[in-house]
């Protein structure tokens, strides 16, 4: 017998979840750790990315060997407690509880690593709302892509392309829904970087939208 419902996969980072203060405080302190005295005024960090390519786009001219030092710095400090100033955006809990109440089946996406993502769902009690969560690291070898771990999930429930969608914030969250044949959603209140686009998809304002048009 086939799956009832539709299945709604979401990114965590700048779509359930606002994690810039904690991501960005432990970015500053890997840096600091890496490169003791540096100028850190004039340091933008792109939040979204995995965070070697975080670190790699905000420090011009890093060694790959200085880049291993600074992740290590980074999960020290964000594994260490600096998760903890996470947020959940308004109407995430409401929204997610409605969703399950109507038949839908939740999920999570993220590049965050496994551990620092229980955490957050326990801490601001979201895990009840979500089947599956999936992470880089859920398996080994580790995830390449997003769009990988979207077609890992989409096996593993037996889930068809035209059950299923994917809310998001950046234009890589697009894109994996598109190679993986999902409807796209947009969230623009999160770090919105598939606004930048020409051709924006479709979007919300608010996660409390979702339920209006799905």
């Amino acid at each position: 017998m086939g799956r009832l419902g539709l299945d709604v996969l979401f990114d965590l980072d700048g779509t359930l979840v606002d994690s810039r203060p904690g991501i960005r405080r432990a970015l500053l302190e890997a840096v600091e750790a890496v490169f003791p005295g540096r100028d850190l005024g004039g340091i933008e960090f792109a939040i979204g990315p995995p965070v070697r390519e975080i670190l790699q786009r905000s420090l011009e001219e890093t060694s790959p060997e200085e880049l291993d030092r600074l992740e290590v710095a980074f999960r020290a400090s964000y594994d260490g407690g600096a998760w903890r100033e996470s947020n959940a955006y308004s109407g995430v809990h409401e929204t997610l509880a409605e969703l399950r109440r109507r038949g839908f089946h939740c999920h999570i996406v993220t590049y965050k690593p496994a551990s620092p993502t229980m955490q957050i769902l326990g801490e601001l009690d979201l895990r009840r709302y979500v089947d599956e969560v999936v992470c880089a690291d859920s398996r080994e070898p580790r995830f390449r892509s997003k769009a990988e771990m979207i077609r890992y999930l989409m096996e593993k429930l037996g889930i068809p392309q035209g059950k299923a969608l994917y809310v998001g914030d950046s234009a890589d969250d697009w894109s994996a829904a598109e190679e993986c044949g999902l409807a796209f959603i947009g969230v623009e209140y999160g770090y919105g970087t598939f606004l930048q686009t020409e051709a924006a998809p479709r979007s919300i304002r608010s996660l409390r939208d979702l339920i209006l048009i799905i």
